[in-house]
Formats: C-alpha cells, sequence, structure tokens
C-alpha cells in the first residue's frame, strides 16, 4: 500500500512539472485511438490513405478542442464512414448522435466523455473499470453515457446488416420510407435478442450503488464503494447471464470485474487516500443547527515514512 501511495506522489510530482505536455500527449493519443476506431465503420467504402489523414487531422484537433466539441467530430466523423457505405444508415446513426447531444453531451460535456471511455475499455475487454470509476468520481449523472455505451458497443455490428440491406449505390430520396421499413423489420427482432439492456441495467446500478456508498460517512467508504460496485456487476451479469440471455462471458464476467476493481483500488489510492488513523470528528451549532462533521486528513509523504518506521 505504502509503494502504490509513494509512487503516486512521484506521478503527480512529475506530471505537474509538464501539465500541460502531458495532456496534449495523453489527448493526442486518445484521438488517434478513437478516431482510428471510427475507421472500421467505413467497411471498406474508404481507401486506408484515406482514413490515415483524417485519424490524424481529427487527433491533432482533440488536443484543444472542448470535450463537446470532441464528441460532435466523433458522431460527425461515425457518420461520415457510414455515409460511405449506406445513406440510410448514416442517417439512423445522425438521429442517435442527435438525439443523444441534445439531451444529455451539451448539458454535461465532460461526463459524456464516458462513452468513448467505455467504448475503449471494451476494445480492451475490461468494460467494467468504467461504471466503477464514475461511480467514485463522477456519480449519477453516468448513467446515461453508461447505458449508451453499452447500447453502441452491443449493437455496432447490426450497422454492417442495416448498411447491406440498404447499399448506397441503391439509395433514391424517394426510397428512404421504403428503406426504413427495411431497417426496422431487419432490428426489430434482433436488437434485443443479445441481452444488451440487462448489461446495461447492471452497469447503472453498479454506478448508483457504489456512487451511494462513497458518499456515506464511513471509514474507507471509497473502498467500499469499489467492492460494492465490483459486486453489484458480478452478481447482476451473471443473473443477466442465466435468466435474459446476455452475450457475456462468465469468465471474463468474473476476472473482469476484479481486475477492474484492482485498477481502480490503484488509481483512487495514486489520487486519494485518507489517513483514517487520524481522523477528528466536530460537533459546533448555530442557531438553527447542530453540525457533526468528520474530518480526515489525505496521507502524505512524510505520513507514508511514518507508516514505515512503524512497521519496522
Amino acid at each position: 500500500m505504502e509503494i502504490v501511495i509513494s509512487f503516486g506522489q512521484s506521478l503527480t510530482a512529475v506530471y505537474k512539472k509538464a501539465e500541460v505536455q502531458f495532456n496534449v500527449i495523453f489527448k493526442l493519443i486518445a484521438g488517434l485511438f478513437v478516431f482510428g476506431r471510427l475507421s472500421v465503420l467505413s467497411m471498406g467504402s474508404a481507401s486506408s490513405l484515406y482514413i490515415l489523414i483524417i485519424t490524424i487531422c481529427c487527433g491533432v484537433l482533440t488536443t484543444f478542442v472542448t470535450p463537446s466539441i470532441f464528441m460532435v467530430l466523433a458522431a460527425f466523423i461515425a457518420c461520415f464512414y457510414l455515409f460511405l457505405a449506406s445513406v440510410e444508415t448514416a442517417l439512423a446513426a445522425f438521429i442517435f448522435c442527435f438525439l443523444l447531444f441534445v439531451f444529455y453531451v451539451h448539458i454535461f460535456p465532460k461526463e459524456s466523455l464516458v462513452i468513448p471511455a467505455m467504448l475503449s475499455a471494451y476494445f480492451f475487454k475490461i468494460p467494467y473499470v468504467v461504471p466503477i470509476f464514475a461511480a467514485l468520481y463522477i456519480g449519477v449523472r453516468a448513467l446515461v453515457p453508461v447505458g449508451a455505451a453499452v447500447f453502441i458497443w452491443s449493437n455496432t455490428h447490426l450497422l454492417k446488416g442495416m448498411a447491406e440491406i440498404t447499399p448506397k449505390a441503391d439509395f433514391t430520396p424517394v426510397g428512404i420510407l421504403d428503406s426504413a421499413i427495411k431497417i426496422y423489420e431487419y432490428l426489430q427482432p434482433t436488437i434485443v435478442e443479445n441481452g444488451w439492456h440487462f448489461v446495461a441495467i447492471v452497469f447503472c446500478f453498479s454506478v448508483i450503488i457504489g456512487w451511494v456508498v462513497s458518499n456515506m460517512f464511513v471509514d474507507y467508504e471509497r473502498e467500499l464503494a469499489i467492492v460494492a460496485s465490483g459486486i453489484t456487476i458480478m452478481v447482476g451479469l451473471l443473473i443477466a447471464i442465466f435468466f435474459a440471455n446476455a452475450q457475456v462471458s462468465i469468465i471474463g464476467a468474473i476476472l473482469g470485474t476484479i481486475i477492474s476493481c484492482g485498477i481502480v483500488y490503484v488509481v483512487q489510492s495514486m489520487d486519494f487516500v485518507l489517513d483514517y488513523g487520524s481522523a477528528q470528528r466536530v460537533k459546533f451549532q448555530d442557531d438553527n443547527y447542530f453540525y457533526y462533521v468528520k474530518a480526515v486528513p489525505k496521507i502524505k509523504e512524510a505520513k507514508i515514512e511514518e507508516i514505515n518506521e512503524e512497521t519496522k
């Protein structure tokens, strides 16, 4: 534990010395990854050079645009790639992105970054880390992007089928209604069969439970929140797998959740470590209220050295 705290403080000190440069590098890497992954939506309709130019340009733009502009740019590029394969499919994606922007992204721009973060975590087979992290650092505002990310990841494969039944070569303005009917008939029996909505509910419950526990006035509330959120995910996914036909690996759900809990624990240990042994409880009052305050100091480097000496 002391090693993690010391490493976290050292890492923070290095980061603070070149915070602007590190932020630019991190944003560039994230932008290149996100826009590089979006290129799969072109379904072979765009050349490799074309994709490379778009990815690099959008990655550079990511380094200085706001979160809301980043989300708009990502949605635009996704719809553009789909447009190269199918106009109707691109239109359906545009409507979804537009509604998401109107009702959430422009209201909570920073929190909306949970969507690309969770889609990236899905790619690395550990999507569970995002709901647990959101429970500690974002709270209930993360429910919409978490649910949207589950929906997008679970149903992206349907875009290929939509593009095949409404290819761009067959597009005519007067045929949009017929294409919409074809898309509906294709999606209606398949969009719920993988149980994505049950997975989304489980993840949202894990955010709520973790957020509630993390705001309780008890010792080690953040560690307890990680455990509570992780247990909620594991139990909920197992129920969804056995009773709702959710397309989730049992081993992946268990191991992925444990690994995700470990990752979030290390991150929060570097960022937010409290010395519960030095906690103080204070009571004071005014004309109308009694106030009960629990003050828990953060562990500093000097305290770490003291703990190490006591251990020896």
